[in-house]
């Protein structure tokens, strides 16, 4: 072959190159780590829900990582029309009570909507690898009769694979 054929092949793997880029198999492997998780009732004395019923999901984004690591999550609810206008308030809790240099974990937000949107980031743990138990909550309390509740909930694992363990 001559040189202007390997120079003519050259040219073309150079064309071919950003096809296949790093950045796509990020975004494959981000996918490979989504997981979504069944929402289940378990009490309800306002909507008329059986227990154990699952009534929608949650979608996490990724599912290991690094510290710090933001994961989107997409809260969906099948009947959300059965909550009559009812917000109802959620708590994302760590349930490993010595996995973070606080001892506690808690983001709390309402759901007013058939579908939300929000970020969870990763806490910084005290040691990796480590895998973090995060318990999703929705509940609710009727206005007239506190004594009627309605609380679903549901529980996500993620493992830190990466990054440097907080210091005690």
């Amino acid at each position: 072959m001559r040189i202007r054929d390997w120079a003519a092949i050259f040219v073309m793997l150079l064309a071919l190159a950003p096809a296949c880029s790093p950045q796509d198999e990020q975004e494959a492997k981000g996918d490979a780590d989504a997981v979504a998780i069944e929402i289940v009732v378990a009490r309800d004395d306002i909507f008329g829900f059986s227990k154990d019923r699952v009534i929608g999901d949650v979608w996490f984004s990724d599912s290991q990582g690094p510290v710090g690591t933001p994961v989107e999550v997409v809260v969906q609810f099948d009947e959300y029309q059965r909550f009559k206008d009812t917000p109802l308030q959620a708590t994302i809790e760590l349930l490993n009570p010595n996995a973070t240099k606080d001892g506690e974990w808690v983001q709390e937000f309402v759901v007013d909507a058939a579908r939300e949107e929000l970020d969870l980031i990763i806490p910084q743990v005290i040691s990796v690898p480590a895998v973090l138990n995060f318990e999703v909550r929705f509940s609710a309390v009727d206005a007239e009769d506190p004594e009627d509740l309605f609380e679903a909930s549901l529980v996500f694992q993620f493992l830190v694979n990466q990054g440097s363990p907080a210091t005690i």
